[in-house]
């Protein structure tokens, strides 16, 4: 039974339930397991997987998962990209180191959490500007990655220094771990671009 027939013949909640994967994927770009308002979807991926891989190809969309069970989708002409500002993939890369020195220290962790303060702290330490960047800016930040699933507010307010978020395996799909290395060089572009926040970068 080729997947179109598979389609046709799903149930009226199997219908229901494709609509709102293919919808939360879409907006998303990726589904994490680990998340829970994304358990659904990645169950129903799981029963599913043949359909929904095919019905996203015919459409010129890749559908990938890993072993860290994060459902990722690519558009196979590069159309899917989310554009950001210098600011946002300069704060996507402090969540990332930090999100990888707590795997490397905590191997058996089971969820990785950061604060706003190590986060802060990351922005002093890397020295841009010689100044912090406003909470406002990494507040609107900070919400468009849980908006994308890379993390997700757990505890506190937003702009507070002691508020925890949970970052999810799926920034690991969304990163090369090649950044790390060539940071320091982007660092240093940073530095000579007087307006830096507002400009977008492709990373």
């Amino acid at each position: 039974m080729d997947s179109l027939t598979k389609l046709n013949n799903y149930s009226e909640e199997e219908k229901v339930n494709f609509i709102d994967f293919v919808n939360t994927l879409l907006a998303q770009s990726v589904i994490v397991a680990a998340k829970e308002s994304d358990k659904r979807h990645y169950r129903f991926y799981e029963m599913h997987a043949e359909e929904i891989q095919e019905y996203f190809l015919f459409a010129g969309w890749e559908v990938k998962t890993s072993e860290n069970k994060v459902i990722t989708l690519r558009n196979t002409t590069g159309k899917n990209k989310v554009n950001l500002t210098l600011f946002e993939s300069t704060l996507l890369f402090i969540i990332y180191k930090l999100y990888i020195d707590q795997l490397t220290s905590l191997r058996l962790v089971r969820d990785v959490r950061i604060s706003n303060l190590e986060i802060r702290e990351q922005f002093f330490h890397l020295n841009i500007h010689n100044k912090l960047p406003p909470r406002e800016k990494m507040t609107l930040a900070l919400k468009k990655f849980q908006r994308h699933s890379i993390l997700e507010l757990v505890q506190g307010n937003w702009d507070d220094e002691a508020s925890e978020f949970i970052v999810y395996d799926s920034i690991a799909e969304i990163i090369k771990p090649t950044i790390l290395k060539e940071m320091d060089t982007w660092i240093n572009e940073l530095n000579n671009i007087e307006e830096w926040e507002d400009n977008e970068v492709n990373k």
